[in-house]
Formats: structure tokens, sequence, C-alpha cells
């Protein structure tokens, strides 16, 4: 074997064993440990790779989780590094040597090929929901929400803010008790009657004084 031919083999058995970023089938999902086993769909073809930590993203403590199941798309990106020592949470430094390893990966949520694109995909909206074409989502747009909506389907009654919704509450009560009582003492008796309706009324629409006139709802 010449020099050259030698130098050549050993960057191709390099270039075998660096992985750095393939999409992948999820074939199980450990939810407590949200951890995935993964199905490469192009690469090495060495079959599953297993316990691969899933990204959802979080930040100040708050997160996004979704439904992972079997047969879910991924992408996995492979680290510089060995992920052993940072797995188990004690130090940071690598225990080996090793570089972008087939087992040091992370799997991101989604990645789809060409020939299967998602179905519904709103082109004006921020959209969070299921994918299929009939099941209720949240709809943020430029201009309004929409609760519970199709895709490309915009909600047809406004919900007016937590402490407008009460003042109406409050004013239809009052018109109620002016268009049906002309008795002296009728009035007493419907407001008594009316009281425990208020306050509830009152205590429903205050844990909805955050809501905003933009939202809307089918």
């Amino acid at each position: 074997m010449t020099l050259a031919e030698l130098i050549a083999l050993t960057l191709e058995r390099h270039a075998s064993e660096l992985h750095v970023c393939v999409p992948g089938v999820i074939d199980a999902y450990d939810a407590p440990s949200q951890t995935v086993d993964v199905v490469p769909s192009a690469g090495d073809g060495q079959g599953v790779i297993s316990q691969v930590p899933v990204v959802f993203p979080a930040a100040g403590g708050y997160a996004l989780t979704l439904p992972v199941a079997r047969g879910d798309r991924v992408v996995l990106v492979f680290a510089d590094a060995s992920l052993d020592e940072w797995w188990t949470g004690r130090a940071t430094s690598p225990a080996d040597a090793r570089t972008h390893a087939r087992t040091d990966c992370f799997a991101l949520l989604g990645g789809r090929p060409g020939s299967a694109p998602m179905a519904n995909v709103d082109t004006a909206r921020s959209v969070l929901g299921p994918i299929d074409a009939s099941s209720p989502r949240v709809a943020v747009g430029s201009s309004a929400v929409h609760l519970g909506v199709a895709h490309g389907v915009d909600g047809a009654q406004s919900a007016v803010r937590g402490e407008a919704h009460v003042q109406a509450i409050k004013d239809l009560l009052s018109a109620l008790e002016a268009h049906l009582l002309t008795g002296a003492t009728a009035g007493p008796t419907l407001t008594f009657a009316l009281d425990p309706l208020w306050e509830a009324a009152k205590a429903s629409f205050a844990a909805a004084a955050h809501l905003t006139d933009k939202v809307k709802v089918p």
C-alpha cells in the first residue's frame, strides 16, 4: 500500500466515524427521561440510536412540550465531544477524546422530506395545535388571536376584555331589572335573586381580565 493510499484510507475511515447532522424517525419515546430511540433515515445504516435527549424549547422557567410519539420525525445533531459526563450532571469536561460520535447527539423535533410536507399550514399566522384539518387550535395573527379554529379560519366573535365583560353583565342585569319590574318592592326582590348570579359572573370574568379585545373565538 502506497502512502497516498494509506492517507486516503485513513481519511475515509475518519469520515465514516464523523457524524454531524442527520434526519431520523422515532422508534420509541421514554417520557420520564425525555429521550428517544431513533432510526436514522440516512447515514451509516447501523440501526437504532438509543437514549437520545429530546430538545423542547425551554427558558426562563417556561417550556413548550409536545406529545412525542413513535413515528415522529426528528433531526439528530451530533456533539463535538462526549456527552457522558454532561448527561450524568457531573463535570463538563468529557471523559474521553471522541468527537461527533454516533452516540452523542440531540433530537430536534420536526424535519420532513419533500415527499411528505405538512398539510394545512397557515401561511399568515403562527398556529399551535394538531396538524389535521379539523381539530381546534390557537392562531396568532398580526391583529388578532383566534381560538379553536381550523387552519386558515378566523374566529367569528370578539371576546371583550375581562373588566369590560363584567361591566357588560352588570349593565344587562340592571336593564333586566328596569324592564321586567314595575312595582316598588319588586326591585329588591329581583336584586336578591340575581345577587348569586352576579357574584359568580364577577368571579368568572375577573379571572379572564388578562384577555384583550383582540381575542376571537368561534
